[in-house]
């Protein structure tokens, strides 16, 4: 099978997908010649590639959340596949860069770069996942000819034991294909952590009484009622807390921690109010 019947078979009409612009970075037109090298090596860069540029789509990433692993994932295909364009890489393999796979997304973008998207997102919202390299029975099949994320179902050991979910926005379906052979490449984050001299804050219930200290949090929104404050501690998760006052403008003060996802320097605040546009643009 050829390169333009590839292209064919895959080719999709997609949304305009404006909607989603100022939540992904803008691309920097940089290009960087790597080495040349098999599928193996190609896994290892799309691997290095993902953790070097997940923050690109850290804003995305929370209007892709789903309230389960498996929506999470249907949400981030159903995005993939119906905002990204497919176009299969020639003899040179293009590894994007989220940023430069949203900026060509009319263009196209191949197997690799929606996997590096794909993990990205992931990273983000502290997913564990692998990147899975196939052999295809029906296509080349000495050789490895696709890639694409797979999502254990256990996400504390992150085995696959238990099942899995994947995220192939090559097609519509989003069901495995077979193969008779797979790699797989494991990925998950560091988190960064901070040593500080500051009391962790203490808790009356679910909120704390007393200003958490200003080096370990930062201030994040406001909450009218404790109705209001405990749905966004909710979806903020471990990450933040709610200090109870009646003196900065609401009866709670949401406050999340400045090195998590939600901080200032990670670019997320305020990033739920920019996205309301976004909402019922996926069928789940």
């Amino acid at each position: 099978m050829t390169k333009e019947e590839i292209n064919v078979i895959l080719k999709r009409r997609i949304k305009n997908g404006d909607e989603f612009n100022h939540l992904i970075e803008k691309p920097k037109n940089q290009k960087v010649k790597l080495a040349t090298g098999d599928t193996f090596y190609s896994v290892r860069v799309m691997r290095d590639w993902a953790k070097a540029y997940y923050k690109q789509v850290a804003k995305l990433s929370q209007v892709l959340r789903g309230k389960t692993i498996e929506e999470t994932c249907n949400k981030i295909h159903y995005f993939l596949f119906y905002d990204i364009q497919y176009q299969a890489d020639g003899v040179t393999q293009n590894i994007r860069s989220p940023a430069n796979s949203w900026f060509n997304r009319r263009e196209g973008i191949d197997c690799k770069s929606y996997s590096i998207f794909a993990s990205c997102i992931l990273l983000n919202l502290g997913i564990k996942h692998y990147i899975r390299q196939i052999k295809q029975p029906n296509f080349n099949p000495k050789q490895y000819t696709h890639v694409y994320v797979v999502v254990p179902k256990n996400q504390i050991s992150g085995k696959l034991d238990d099942g899995h979910f994947i995220i192939d926005g090559t097609v519509q379906s989003n069901r495995e294909p077979k193969y008779t052979s797979k790699e797989d490449v494991f990925m998950s984050l560091k988190l960064p952590h901070i040593g500080l001299n500051c009391p962790a804050p203490k808790k009356k219930g679910w909120y704390v009484t007393k200003k958490p200290c200003q080096k370990a949090y930062e201030l994040y929104d406001f909450a009218r009622s404790a109705e209001q404050a405990k749905n966004m501690l909710k979806s903020l998760g471990s990450d933040a807390i709610a200090h109870k006052s009646n003196s900065e403008g609401g009866a709670y003060n949401i406050y999340v921690k400045s090195n998590s996802v939600y901080g200032s320097k990670r670019g997320l605040k305020g990033a739920s109010k920019k996205s309301s546009s976004t909402r019922g643009r996926f069928p789940f």
